[in-house]
């Protein structure tokens, strides 16, 4: 913060007189400065003032929106982990204005929301991912198939190898329950699959 209020007053000393207009290294600092510092909106005022422009004044720009995409999801994540709904909230509000099309941010917060037993904030958050239609892109992983490399997704049942790789799935699940590192409930549904598909 101490910086930052430097800051403040360099780029006052800077607008208050004439000859600075063109030292794109200084102004290139102000916005790097500013979006570090949490002041997104402010840098990115500045950066739409500036006439000119280079690689460095749009690479200050997209970390400080990074540091921002990160930092309020961490927030929101700290408010989970110990149940504090006010932070969390807050939290989710600046996420969603930065990036309201980010399905995860939506999932993080219905978790926090089912985690706090808040089942009515739950309700308007899922109907806000239905009206909004926010999906999350289902998991996917690259199988070896012998012949090359298949992606498999999630709850895939129209890959050409999907009963094959159900198969191995299920005798996976099957050693990992005898060696005791999966419970019977868990690797049911593979099995159940595999059976199914044969």
């Amino acid at each position: 913060m101490a910086n930052l209020q430097h800051g403040k007053e360099f780029h006052c000393y800077l607008t208050r007189r004439e000859g600075f207009e063109e030292h794109l290294l200084l102004w290139n600092l102000l916005v790097d400065m500013y979006a570090r510092s949490g002041k997104i909106v402010v840098a990115r005022k500045l950066f739409n003032l500036m006439s000119k422009k280079d690689a460095v004044t749009y690479t200050s720009l997209i970390a400080g929106y990074g540091i921002q995409a990160e930092m309020w999801a961490t927030l929101l994540r700290a408010g989970k982990i110990h149940r504090n709904t006010e932070i969390g909230e807050w939290a989710a509000e600046k996420l969603l204005e930065l990036r309201p099309d980010n399905p995860g941010y939506y999932l993080l917060i219905a978790n926090m929301y089912a985690d706090a037993r808040r089942w009515n904030k739950l309700a308007k958050v899922r109907t806000v991912m239905r009206d909004f239609r926010v999906r999350k892109s289902p998991g996917c992983a690259w199988v070896d198939t012998g012949s090359g490399f298949s992606p498999f997704l999630v709850s895939d049942t129209f890959s050409g190898q999907t009963n094959d790789i159900y198969c191995l799935l299920g005798g996976l699940n099957r050693q990992m329950k005898d060696t005791g590192h999966l419970t019977t409930e868990d690797s049911s549904s593979e099995e159940e699959l595999c059976e199914g598909l044969l």
